[in-house]
């Protein structure tokens, strides 16, 4: 398993949310995935 900061390498970010999306998520609420990473990467 490899982790990788989204914060430093935005060029993966949507590719990292629908990974988390397909796996927990569903049709009503990719949104909301995409929502929470973006900001949670915009924290110190």
């Amino acid at each position: 398993m490899k982790v990788l900061e989204l914060q430093k390498n935005s060029s993966i970010f949507e590719e990292a949310v629908k990974a988390f999306w397909e796996q927990w998520g569903s049709e009503e609420n990719y949104r909301f995935y995409h929502d929470c990473m973006f900001h949670s990467c915009r924290t110190e």
